[in-house]
């Protein structure tokens, strides 16, 4: 079954390219949410550590980073400058009047591409995404053999019938997308990957079907890079955010993970003080800032915050 699983992602992967182009970006080292670093050399750590992690495996970069948890505060984009980065995704849905399809363009030079939420919604919902529908599979319905043979209403999985539903929600995604930009912009919809064919097991299924939807019904898909040649970016204040519960930074800044939070910032200041006080190229500060990039990854609040790990 995984064997399977990593053919259909490989297969689709090599369609994706041959019809659109694939546009590879980075992110921070172990995605710790920036903002919340408690030191500009923690920071360019982070920024740095992974920037040189992808051109080391992938010899190229076009300069697009994904902020974790796309958490922003005003000023952040300078940091990202410094180190090539030229577009980054932000979430402002909470700002009223917030033209989503619009890019920004920043002082420091970094363009910033808001994501549009009401569109992420559509497959991204708890509660009535496209992924809820009774129809496809229960990923958490198991055997005591770890097969999922039933539907999330609960009833056999019908395979036939959740694919031919996958086209049609394909269908209605790309008519909605297809109104959305009626008056022009560039339409972003960010998307963790570990959804599709993961969690909705007929997601892959689902993204095969939207770029054949595209196409059929004249929406254009193009790479950001692409779609920054196409739309041309404004200047306009961006307000610190996430794409968290509440779009601010509770999920990984309160007190139900005020040690977590805590523990990480007093490891990121001592860090920081024993390199200024012996400098680099020391074995142990080479370990211990590898375990600060591990400590920081912005899952472990995550985790505590939803109640997802003891």
């Amino acid at each position: 079954a995984e064997r399977r699983f990593e053919e259909r992602g490989r297969d689709l992967l090599a369609g994706f390219g041959a019809l659109r182009g694939v546009e590879l970006w980075t992110s921070s080292a172990t995605h710790a949410v920036l903002p919340l670093l408690a030191t500009d050399a923690g920071l360019r750590l982070q920024v740095a550590t992974g920037t040189a992690s992808h051109t080391g495996r992938f010899g190229d970069w076009g300069g697009g980073f994904w902020l974790p948890e796309c958490a922003y505060v005003p000023g952040l984009e300078g940091e990202l400058a410094e180190h090539g980065v030229r577009a980054f995704c932000v979430d402002q849905t909470g700002v009223p009047g917030f033209d989503h399809l619009a890019p920004v363009a920043t002082e420091a030079g970094p363009v910033a591409v808001p994501i549009d939420w009401d569109t992420v919604q559509l497959v991204w919902n708890d509660a009535d995404g496209y992924p809820s529908n009774p129809d496809y599979r229960n990923y958490w319905g198991r055997t005591v053999h770890d097969l999922k043979p039933w539907s999330n209403a609960g009833l056999p999985y019908r395979h036939e019938t959740a694919l031919a539903l996958a086209r049609e929600h394909a269908r209605e995604f790309v008519g909605r997308v297809s109104r959305r930009l009626e008056g022009g912009g560039l339409l972003c919809c960010a998307l963790d990957t570990e959804l599709l064919g993961h969690w909705w097991y007929e997601g892959l299924d689902w993204l095969g079907a939207v770029l054949e939807e595209a196409e059929a019904q004249g929406v254009r898909l193009v790479t950001v890079s692409e779609g920054l040649e196409l739309v041309e970016p404004v200047a306009r204040p961006l307000v610190a955010s996430t794409w968290g519960h509440g779009k601010d930074f509770t999920t990984w800044d309160a007190p139900a993970v005020a040690d977590v939070a805590f523990a990480a910032r007093a490891a990121e200041l001592h860090t920081v003080a024993a390199v200024a006080t012996h400098g680099a190229g020391n074995g142990a500060l080479e370990r211990a800032a590898r375990e600060l990039l591990a400590l920081q990854a912005s899952d472990w609040a995550f985790m505590v915050t939803r109640a997802l790990a003891a």
